[in-house]
């Protein structure tokens, strides 16, 4: 995909002549105002998105925007002000042509750490996706990024493809990881191999490609049932690769792969009446199996089958997928024998 970024040309530049309003015992820091005419939109809407990349990844507190003239006019400190201009350079590139990967991060920024204290490690990056074919794919797969690394400051370019992001060295580095496995040519056959990536003490994050879901509504079932019967806070999806990001602990992410693994199979095989069982890392009593019920004649005979298992049970986590007539269910050894023996029983 080409990317087109944003032209521009500085027009005026002001003299530092007031001072922004500063927390109580920091020194003030000089303002000044820079105007930014951009001269490749061809839209309001492709204005707007550039204005606004600019003044939150610079968090400026004073910026205005002319559609008439596709001007951007920013007031803030130096540092504002420099992040601003580097901002606008990298997009102002001419249509197919993309920004040497070097000059893509701009390093330095002032950052508050966990304390309160100011330092200068903050990182701003624009990551550019060559394979996303529609807005709300790149879209799906920006906001993926930006919940599971938790980078507040991430904001998009659409008709460049363009993300902007600005944080800790931490983060920057999570979604460069992220970007290319998000942004394959061939989802089907994913080209990476890099595995998990190591957050940190017993976290990792992970991408899965679901080969086998036909249907956005069938992708969406096998994901939901994997984050509910293993309990994952950060996972999320992107629908049109069947992508699946999870952030987790490791014997988290092994019981996600396993179960992925157990339900993404061709819709309609011969599967066998029951997969092997996973047992908890940690727990005694604590295991998953998926059952499937090939004999069930429509959805609602399988869920019909499924409920009656949930309720005579007492399992919390069953949860199902229609398309393979397959049951996600984590429970006690006992309570799993006896939901094999209801779903024999009933599946006569």
């Amino acid at each position: 995909m080409k990317t087109r970024a944003v032209g521009f040309t500085i027009s005026a530049v002001l003299a530092a002549s007031s001072f922004g309003q500063t927390p109580a015992g920091q020194t003030p820091q000089a303002t000044q105002d820079r105007v930014f005419h951009l001269t490749h939109v061809t839209t309001v809407q492709e204005f707007q998105e550039v204005a606004n990349v600019v003044r939150t990844i610079t968090e400026v507190r004073d910026a205005s925007s002319d559609n008439a003239q596709m001007a951007l006019t920013v007031r803030g400190t130096a540092e504002q002000i420099g992040l601003a201009e580097w901002l606008v350079k990298q997009l102002d590139q001419p249509a197919g042509v993309t920004s040497n990967p070097a000059s893509l991060e701009y390093k330095g920024l002032s950052e508050a750490d966990a304390q309160g204290h100011t330092t200068l490690d903050g990182v701003a990056r624009i990551f550019y996706f060559a394979h996303m074919a529609t807005v709300q794919e790149f879209q799906e797969a920006v906001n993926a990024i930006r919940t599971v690394t938790e980078t507040r400051r991430m904001f998009t370019y659409n008709d460049g493809r363009a993300m902007v992001v600005r944080g800790t060295p931490a983060q920057i580095a999570m979604t460069a990881w992220l970007v290319p496995q998000l942004d394959q040519a061939d989802p089907a056959k994913p080209s990476s191999t890099a595995g998990e990536y190591n957050v940190g003490a017993d976290d990792v994050m992970r991408v899965f490609y679901l080969a086998n879901t036909q249907t956005v509504q069938d992708f969406q079932e096998i994901a939901n049932a994997t984050r509910t019967t293993i309990e994952i806070r950060r996972m999320f999806t992107v629908n049109t690769p069947r992508a699946v990001l999870i952030r987790s602990t490791s014997d988290q992410m092994a019981m996600a792969q396993w179960l992925l693994g157990e339900l993404d199979k061709p819709a309609g095989g011969p599967p066998s009446p029951a997969s092997g069982e996973y047992r908890v890392p940690g727990a005694a009593d604590d295991l998953m199996r998926v059952f499937y019920i090939p004999s069930a004649k429509s959805v609602q005979d399988f869920q019909q089958i499924a409920n009656a298992v949930r309720t005579a049970t007492a399992i919390r986590r069953v949860f199902t997928n229609n398309a393979r007539h397959a049951v996600a269910v984590r429970g006690t050894v006992n309570q799993l024998a006896l939901a094999e023996t209801l779903i024999h029983d009933l599946s006569r």
